[in-house]
């Protein structure tokens, strides 16, 4: 019933939405030209009078950034104000809901004020996350991705014994740490569907449970149940400290192959409205 009364509402604010990044989007557009040939013209100049300044702004050092990576800053942003402004808009619509409704959600369920928003918040994002937010982060990030990806690649083959970790009791606390990395990296690769900042969150939270986590005691054997013998004492957990944390988390990075690392990033920090992920466990994994 809630969700028929918003749903003529939720049209309209997606409707919206889309109109305001489309004609936005538009504009970045046509303003790039007239940046780029003032661009040019000024090369020319400077390189007509005087061939050591044109030397000097066209080394990739003194010159300014191209109109396109401006632009696309700007879109991002223009992108992340017009999500919020939605995902406000909807929290308005749910509030004009039929307060007999509203009153039987709040007798008949756990859910908070908070925790209906953070659902709005969720239910917003998701449906935009593929037809506008998404891209428009991995295009304004993709220099820094290129080069993060660049970078992962070449330490494809890192072992955790090259990472400056001290890994207790031997060969067996090494292949316990291997056990949790594979879980933390399996993990880890839901990144790469996850729909929403609030899903990547969850799936960061997730992988650092599973490299943190403590094992227990190991299974028996057939062959030590048929002899009679006990189960292996519980290995000493390594100790997780912020910099051994950092360096378990790049392992499970690097092996993961999740693409985009920078934008999800810029997405999880600042695309959250409801919830304030700087502090706590979230800001702490970020």
């Amino acid at each position: 019933m809630i969700a028929r009364q918003m749903q003529q509402g939720l049209e309209r604010v997606f409707k919206e939405f889309h109109r305001e990044n489309i004609e936005h989007t538009a504009l970045l557009r046509s303003r790039a030209p007239s940046k780029a040939a003032r661009r040019s013209s000024t090369s020319s100049s400077l390189s007509g009078s005087n061939g050591s300044i044109h030397s000097r702004y066209s080394n990739g050092h003194a010159q300014g950034p191209p109109a396109t990576k401006v632009n696309v800053s700007e879109e991002e942003d223009f992108v992340r104000r017009t999500l919020e402004t939605a995902v406000t808009a909807a929290i308005d619509l749910f509030q004009l809901v039929d307060k007999q409704q509203l009153s039987y959600l709040g007798s008949s369920t756990d859910l908070t004020g908070s925790a209906v928003e953070r659902l709005i918040e969720r239910y917003i994002t998701e449906q935009l996350h593929d037809s506008t937010v998404f891209p428009v982060l991995c295009n304004s990030r993709k220099l820094e991705d290129l080069e993060l990806e660049s970078r992962i690649h070449g330490m494809e083959y890192i072992d955790v014994a090259q990472i400056g970790i001290t890994i207790e009791d031997g060969k067996e606390g090494k292949a316990s740490l291997l056990r949790r990395l594979g879980k933390g990296v399996e993990e880890f690769r839901k990144m790469g569907v996850a729909g929403s900042p609030q899903q990547m969150l969850e799936v960061l939270l997730k992988t650092q449970k599973a490299i943190t986590a403590t094992e227990g005691p190991d299974e028996p054997t057939k062959d030590n149940r048929d002899a009679g013998e006990e189960s292996e004492k519980p290995r000493t957990p390594i100790t997780m400290n912020a910099d051994t944390l950092v360096s378990l988390l790049l392992v499970v990075v690097i092996r993961s192959q999740v693409r985009h690392l920078q934008a999800r990033l810029a997405y999880m920090k600042t695309f959250n409205f409801i919830d304030d992920v700087d502090t706590g466990e979230t800001g702490y994994a970020l």
